[in-house]
């Protein structure tokens, strides 16, 4: 049964930067409003969209943000694949609670080598911006563990590298990029499958 209101208890088993938003609208309409390129992380991608923007006007201090993480919908466990096959909303139902997530916004700088140990992925179509596949070894990883509390991981969203932000390919240029000897990435860091940081 979908609960009418969000207990206390709930509320407060909830993580830093967590929290539930009660919207009105469909599934339908809340699929159109977020990026899925990403199986285990969706992102939410437009804020202005009817169900977001009449939240964010009833509730000042708990905005739904851009690159939030959507992390159940009614309750339920979510995935790019379960909101692509139809999970299984109330068809009555004109509310959704969704739990989120504001991600922490990380500055990662370290030198450029042969082996930077950072795997990239987007959709083209699809990514609101790229995000990290794997960290594997190399100069990332020696960040992570010199930084731990600045530490990158998979499914983070990278939202500029050296300067440059929006297309995914520019970005992926700029790690090439002859004439720079360092890496400055702006990321969005997530948690996923890590303690919180």
């Amino acid at each position: 049964l979908k609960p009418t209101l969000v207990r206390p208890a709930v509320l407060n088993s909830l993580e830093d930067n967590t929290y539930i938003a009660v919207v009105k609208g469909s599934q339908k309409n809340l699929i159109t409003c977020l990026d899925v390129s990403d199986p285990g992380c969706i992102i939410v991608k437009d804020v202005a969209a009817p169900m977001f923007a009449e939240w964010n006007s009833k509730n000042r201090n708990q905005q739904i943000e851009m690159f939030d993480q959507l992390i159940k919908v009614n309750g339920d466990p979510c995935s790019s694949r379960a909101l692509r096959e139809g999970m299984q909303v109330d068809a009555k139902s004109e509310e959704l609670y969704l739990t989120l997530k504001h991600p922490d916004e990380r500055l990662v700088a370290f030198e450029k080598s042969d082996h930077l140990g950072l795997d990239i992925s987007f959709r083209k179509t699809l990514s609101t911006r790229p995000w990290i596949s794997a960290v594997s070894g190399g100069t990332l990883e020696t960040w992570n563990i010199e930084n731990p509390n600045l530490s990158v991981a998979p499914h983070d969203r990278i939202l500029a590298i050296n300067g440059v932000s929006g297309a995914a390919l520019e970005m992926v240029e700029k790690l090439k990029d002859p004439n720079s000897s360092y890496v400055y990435m702006t990321v969005l860091h997530y948690g996923i499958g890590q303690e919180a940081m």
